[in-house]
């Protein structure tokens, strides 16, 4: 028969739960952020290159504006498709979740661990689990918003 958890050893499962999706969620977007960022310094690179070499080799003369268009096209898309993500926000969003989630867990634990403590602030474990519900939906929300003000920009360019 299998063992029913109790509702701290299930609170402690769902906040490392919790844990491991921002912390992952986290590293996905900030690698997206880097990426993007250093392929714009890099288009942006290549474009300083191109204007500035345009008249020293024949060749160069004759496809330089067709390389700087090629070049300003990639940059603009590589933008765009950078907003549509926002990967900026959401690895902060991530990260600041999974900061408030790991503080909520070192409480939880000085809760479990000192029945003394919770007493005398009169807490219990329905509010460490309001507490982490707070997070998520804070969470949520800003991930909303995140994606609405996106979407807004998306629908004006």
């Amino acid at each position: 028969m299998p063992e029913v958890e109790s509702k701290s050893q299930y609170l402690e499962r769902l906040i490392e739960d919790q844990l491991s999706s921002t912390a992952t969620d986290a590293k996905w977007y900030r690698r997206k952020y880097i990426l993007g960022q250093t392929g714009l310094v890099v288009i942006g690179a290549l474009i300083t290159i191109v204007a500035g070499v345009k008249s020293g080799h024949i060749w160069m003369k004759e496809n330089s504006t067709n390389i700087l268009v090629i070049l300003g096209a990639s940059s603009t898309a590589w933008a765009a498709v950078g907003s549509l993500y926002s990967p900026q926000q959401s690895w902060q969003q991530n990260t600041v979740a999974n900061n408030k989630l790991r503080a909520l867990q070192a409480k939880f634990r000085l809760f479990e661990f000192d029945s003394n403590i919770a007493e005398k602030k009169g807490e219990t474990i329905d509010d460490y689990f309001d507490k982490y519900q707070a997070i998520l939906d804070e969470r949520n929300q800003k991930w909303l918003n995140t994606r609405e003000t996106a979407k807004a920009i998306s629908v004006k360019t």
